[in-house]
Order: structure tokens, then C-alpha cells, then sequence
């Protein structure tokens, strides 16, 4: 079995990345039937004043980025026709691959839009529409601590207070006391074939929650 394990609320993504990934419509609507200068621009219809809340609650930090320390401001441009539908999504500033399509998920998912408005009428409007992926002081720590693995093609073997871990866990990130990484003969020396591309050893604090 192979071992994981997931610092802060990440999985890792070993699992994620088999996953297949959704495609999305990225084709824009001809510019001549839309709207920049309008009276009134789109908003959420149940949730006006909280477009970033609304993308927080939704927003699925993808594990290996995390564990990569990536982080940035994906923004993705969609078309929000007269009638208050979101169409035609597409990536205008992107950050990397994974966190992209993240972006463009949780944007489809955010519910009915209220449209534009210009001249006390309806119109299809192209807005851009920021998604943060942004780690805290702890997970840039932790990405640091990690830097030499390749968890995508050589995973490592986890060791948590001692003791080999397999399957996946999960552990918060204020939890954790040190990660130590380890590659070579000493770490097959010491832990046999498993260790072969390294081992990451973490050790937690005092009266740590059982690992989830």
C-alpha cells in the first residue's frame, strides 16, 4: 500500500491525480452583442455582497499544490448573458494547471446571477472573476519542508511519531512539531526498500488529536 500523508486539510494528490479532469466550454460569445459600459454590473442573486465568501466555501485547494507551496490568483473570465446565465468560462490569468480548472469549477458552481443592466434593460456582460488560492504561514513551511520529494513519481515513505504510516491521514498543520526529509542509503538503512525515494519524518506536538 502505498503512503500518504496530508499536512493542514490537504489529501494527497496521488489520489487526486488520476482523477479525471471536467472540461468546460471556453468559447466567448461574439463581442458585438456584449456590454462593458453598463449602469449596473452582475452580482450573485442570493448573495450579493459575497462573491469571494461564496467562492471560499466552495474552493477545493488542490493537495499537490499545496504540498508544492503553489499559490496565486487565478482569474476567469465568464460571460453573464441577459437572462442571468454564466456561459463560456475561460482562463485570462492562470497560476498553474490544477489550481485553473479548480478555478473554473468552483466559478460554474457559484448559483443564478443577476444580469447587467444598461439603460433600464438586461445585457449580456464579460466579467472577470478573481479566485484566490492562498496558503497559510504553516503550509508554506511544510511546502518548504518537502521541496526535495517528487510525490507525483516517486512517493515517499511517511513516518509520524515513529511509526510508519499507511493509507491516508490527516493532520492540521498547527499540529505538527517538525518534518524532517531524508533520501538515500541512510533512509533505506533505516526503514528497508520502502524508503527508497526518501522518507519524511514528522513528528507531532503534545496532545495532538488522533490522526483522521
Amino acid at each position: 500500500m502505498k503512503t500518504y500523508l496530508s499536512i493542514f486539510f490537504t489529501l494527497f494528490a496521488l489520489a487526486v491525480s488520476g482523477k479525471a479532469m471536467t472540461s468546460f466550454n471556453v468559447n466567448l460569445m461574439q463581442p458585438d452583442s456584449i456590454f462593458q459600459q453598463v449602469d449596473r454590473v452582475p452580482y450573485l442573486k442570493h448573495h450579493r455582497n459575497s462573491l469571494t465568501r461564496q467562492i471560499n466555501k466552495s474552493l477545493q485547494y488542490p493537495s499537490l499544490m499545496k504540498l508544492q507551496g503553489v499559490e496565486g490568483v487565478v482569474q476567469v473570465e465568464c460571460l453573464i448573458t441577459p437572462d442571468g446565465k454564466l456561459e463560456n468560462c475561460r482562463i485570462f490569468k492562470g497560476v498553474a494547471d490544477t489550481l485553473d480548472e479548480e478555478a473554473i469549477r468552483v466559478v460554474y458552481g457559484l448559483g443564478a446571477w443577476a444580469p447587467a443592466m444598461r439603460n433600464g434593460r438586461p445585457v449580456a456582460y464579460r466579467m472577470l472573476i478573481p479566485v484566490d488560492f492562498v496558503l497559510t504561514d504553516s503550509e508554506r513551511k511544510s511546502a518548504k519542508a518537502l521541496t526535495p520529494i517528487d510525490f507525483e513519481n516517486k512517493p515517499p515513505l511517511f513516518v509520524l511519531d515513529g511509526k510508519i504510516v499507511d493509507g491516508i491521514v490527516q493532520i492540521d498543520s498547527y499540529n505538527v512539531r517538525t518534518i524532517r526529509v531524508s533520501k538515500g542509503d541512510k533512509a533505506v538503512e533505516r526503514y528497508g526498500v520502502k524508503a527508497k525515494h526518501g522518507v519524511v519524518e514528522i513528528t507531532t506536538k503534545p496532545g495532538t488529536p488522533p490522526v483522521r
